[in-house]
């Protein structure tokens, strides 16, 4: 009877626990039918398309939004596995698959999907590995259509590097620099004036890049540029031992909400452009076939020298010179063999005097000198002498020999006078010396 009613206690006791486990189970199975059912509700009514597969690319399911986003009947999807992926993102899908079935944890996939009238969509998916609680491994997969901000992307890449070409191309320096005056762009020009260095230059400092003495030049015109100020400026560099001379456009950066963002900056290079200013500029003011000044640039330099000795109140000398006998040279000797002579003339002539004084030919083979400093009429006659002395050498015509001799007119004035004056004065005295029977001088003083 013990062992019957202990058989019976142990029989109830074990139902009442079974009973127990078995509502437990019930329980836990319809949470778990409540969380499939919620699970089921979100994947089927999601925008983004849910795919669970297993990690060799079969899927167990795929979400109605498969029909809006690629046209495709869910169901007949299931029997697919990588048909709709593009050929170019296939192998590097199949890669990451086997990463995250491998490793676990989850990652970003950027790929694209056939729909099924044939063309591609963009999708960027989340793929993460999850786990059964029987220790089975699938892949669920998240994705949704980013087929706009790719091709907005993409024509934003294309739009940059449109401008990259036509920024390359352009025979200018063209860069950015931030509000911290460091550089955030630069051209390919720079480059092919700079080297390499301008492949580092990106992220540095104009002071870093383009050293100290030229940032000692420009740091102004940057700060006004900060300050939103349009500035453009002309300057000069020497790079790789060459000097070049260049002009630089600074233009601010301002953003939409007046946010001064630094400033762009264009430099062009005019070296070209300065030279044929300087051979222009030579050209207007030295003779061509004597190299002497011009009656142009003597007329100027005389009346600064005017202005410069009043203040001063020191003398001044002016001389005038002709060759002698010169049309009885062209006629014996043709045109050639007299600029010849006209050339050795003016060598000879701008041998005579120091430096800071002027040599001219001031028209045919009249000549003058411009020459500052003369203590007294007794200076202007020894250049006049010393003219005279070096003109007594032969020139040499290419095998002929020819004495050529001039007859020179001196002005001098210990006050300040006009330029007019000074030359008529001359002038004068040039004649006085031809009569007095050239290779002379004669001196006239204006007190």
């Amino acid at each position: 009877m013990v062992l019957g009613l202990a058989t019976l206690v142990a029989l109830a006791t074990l139902f009442v626990v079974q009973r127990r486990n078995t509502r437990k189970l019930r329980q836990l199975l319809v949470r778990l039918a409540e969380s499939e059912r919620g699970y089921r509700t979100l994947a089927d009514n999601a925008s983004d398309l849910v795919i669970r597969m297993r990690d060799d690319g079969t899927r167990l399911y795929v979400s109605p939004s498969a029909r809006d986003m690629l046209g495709s009947d869910p169901d007949q999807m299931l029997l697919q596995s990588w048909e709709q992926v593009h050929p170019d993102d296939l192998a590097r899908m199949k890669a990451a698959i086997a990463r995250l079935a491998s490793d676990g944890g989850a990652t970003t996939l950027l790929h694209r999907l056939r729909h099924s009238q044939g063309h591609y969509l963009w999708i960027e998916a989340l793929v993460r590995r999850v786990a059964d609680p029987d220790g089975s491994v699938e892949i669920v997969f998240a994705g949704r259509d980013v087929s706009t901000r790719i091709r907005a992307e993409q024509a934003l890449e294309s739009a940059r590097s449109r401008l990259r070409a036509v920024t390359d191309n352009i025979p200018a320096l063209i860069a950015h620099i931030d509000s911290q005056g460091r550089y955030s762009f630069l051209n390919a020009h720079g480059h092919r004036l700079f080297g390499d260095a301008n492949e580092r230059a990106v992220g540095k400092t104009v002071r870093e890049v383009r050293g100290e003495a030229i940032y000692s030049d420009i740091k102004d015109h940057m700060a006004a540029a900060l300050r939103g100020e349009r500035v453009t400026f002309e300057g000069q560099s020497t790079i790789g031992g060459r000097t070049y001379a260049y002009q630089t456009s600074y233009v601010p950066d301002i953003g939409p909400d007046g946010q001064q963002n630094g400033f762009f900056s264009f430099t062009f290079d005019i070296t070209q452009l300065k030279d044929a200013e300087s051979r222009l500029e030579q050209m207007a003011r030295f003779d061509a076939l004597t190299g002497l000044a011009n009656r142009r640039y003597f007329d100027e330099r005389l009346s600064a020298a005017i202005a410069r000795c009043r203040r001063q109140e020191a003398p001044l000398s002016v001389l005038y010179l002709d060759i002698d006998k010169f049309k009885p040279i062209n006629d014996a000797h043709g045109h050639e063999a007299g600029d010849q002579v006209l050339r050795q003339f003016a060598q000879r002539l701008k041998a005579c005097v120091r430096e800071g004084d002027l040599a001219a030919r001031i028209g045919g083979d009249e000549f003058a000198l411009l020459v500052e400093g003369v203590e007294g009429p007794a200076d202007a006659e020894s250049v006049a002498a010393k003219v005279i002395a070096t003109m007594a050498q032969p020139v040499d015509l290419g095998g002929t020999s020819l004495t050529v001799t001039t007859s020179i007119g001196v002005a001098f004035s210990r006050r300040s006078l006009s330029a007019d004056r000074l030359v008529v004065t001359a002038d004068e005295a040039l004649y006085a010396a031809k009569a007095a029977g050239r290779n002379t001088w004669r001196i006239a003083q204006i007190d």
